[in-house]
């Protein structure tokens, strides 16, 4: 959109001639079924030095790598241990969240594939251990026993299963204090920040979306949703504007690309991302590289993000309006999905009105039983099942302050609102 005009267009339209070959990788945006993203070997390589930037401003030579990342169709979890390798940092252990059954049995049997072709490549990369449902306590015993080996660990993973195994340590009285949470994939909230400082650990962000690559990571005289902005590779300007699932105003961040091996050749695109772009003060190893400015308060207003999975607003958004009514009555206003801050994790409540005389774990199976016809939908169902991330109430659906039933509900990452559905029944 450019001068009130809009300019038909695909996301393959603004692909980089220049980049060509290399690893394809695919995610869901707000608007779209998924973008395929082909990033170059060379691309890849230069992003490793922001890799290497972080572990000297947080010494990560002395610390013990320790991973909670999903399988496929995820690709972090291989991409992750491919990167940590090459900069001479491997991972130890791969904790994975895969789910059971015969859902998920043919993602198990190529992740493996692709890490045993990748050691015999010569990468130190680990086969995944899967946790059991809705346990995150495995992590937290490992570092709890190198703690007691005199051994020093950090934990690369998303946000909210970050906050489990911080959760797990606290509830089982483990000792994992001095542990370095490296964390993403959703906004690290004040609430979770501060779980995780509650046993003696450190956080600090990083900010990455697929089309463009790393966008940011935060140092370490920054305490909360905030990163330094990899201003070599990408500029970034916010515009305010009005977020489809929630009705409020939002800085919506706008993202060009600078390196002529970038994926796309962007001008302010939008990601449905939103946060405050302002100069940083600090005095850190990306200061003294040039990365003066940055992004803080971070969060998604146009896709869910919770446990680190993107799944498009427009598909959940499908389900609620036509596969919930057409198999329990009522009307599309009649169900409602919301996403904020729960208990140590972002929480989605399937709010299902009164008015619908069906019973909230139907609802709730039905919803996940949808998933996978949409992409990410199946690893999506599984990570949110594995970790009791969803749960439904019976309940009427959140208005806006302006009286807008909205089918998904987005709430600001540091809200808590109404939208628990305390009081109501549900499963």
């Amino acid at each position: 959109m450019r001068s009130g005009q809009t300019i038909a267009a695909t996301t393959a339209d603004f692909a980089n001639p220049l980049a060509r070959g290399g690893y394809e990788g695919r995610s869901s945006g707000s608007r779209s079924s998924g973008t395929r993203t082909r990033k170059t070997a060379a691309f890849r390589m230069y992003s490793v030095g922001y890799q290497r930037l972080r572990e000297v401003e947080f010494d990560l030579a002395q610390r013990t790598h320790i991973a909670v990342r999903p399988i496929l169709p995820s690709g972090l979890g291989i991409t992750g241990s491919i990167r940590a390798s090459r900069t001479g940092r491997p991972c130890e252990k791969w904790f994975a969240i895969a789910g059971g059954g015969s859902s998920s049995l043919h993602y198990r049997s190529l992740t493996s594939f692709l890490v045993a072709a990748a050691r015999l490549q010569g990468v130190q990369a680990p086969f995944p251990t899967y946790l059991p449902p809705n346990d995150f306590s495995a992590p937290a015993r490992l570092i709890a026993e190198k703690r007691q080996a005199g051994e020093k660990c950090y934990i690369s993973s998303f946000v909210s299963p970050s906050v489990r195994v911080a959760a797990a340590a606290r509830d089982l009285g483990l000792d994992i204090s001095g542990t370095l949470f490296l964390v993403g994939g959703e906004a690290l909230t004040r609430s979770k920040r501060e779980l995780i400082e509650s046993i003696g650990c450190e956080t600090t962000a990083g900010y990455t979306a697929s089309e463009t690559g790393p966008v940011g990571n935060a140092c370490r005289s920054m305490t909360g949703n905030c990163v330094h902005v990899f201003s070599d590779a990408i500029e970034v300007v916010t515009r305010k504007r009005a977020a489809p699932f929630s009705g409020i105003e939002v800085n919506s961040l706008m993202f060009t690309a600078l390196l002529p091996m970038a994926p796309y050749l962007f001008i302010n695109v939008e990601m449905d991302d939103e946060g405050v772009v302002e100069e940083s003060t600090c005095d850190c190893v990306y200061s003294r590289f040039g990365f003066r400015k940055q992004i803080r308060d971070m969060a998604s207003y146009g896709k869910l993000t919770g446990q680190g999975m993107t799944l498009v607003g427009t598909s959940a958004v499908e389900i609620l309006d036509k596969v919930l009514p057409a198999r329990f009555g009522g009307a599309p206003t009649d169900y409602q999905l919301v996403e904020q801050e729960g208990d140590g994790q972002t929480q989605l409540t399937l709010r299902v009105s009164p008015r619908v005389k069906a019973v909230p774990d139907d609802v709730k199976r039905t919803f996940l039983e949808s998933l996978p016809q949409f992409y990410g939908g199946a690893l999506a169902k599984r990570i949110w099942e594995n970790s009791a991330g969803i749960h439904a109430v019976t309940a009427e659906p959140v208005a806006t302050s302006s009286g807008k039933v909205l089918s998904l509900y987005l709430l600001g990452p540091e809200q808590r609102g109404e939208a628990t559905g305390k009081g109501g029944k549900g499963a």
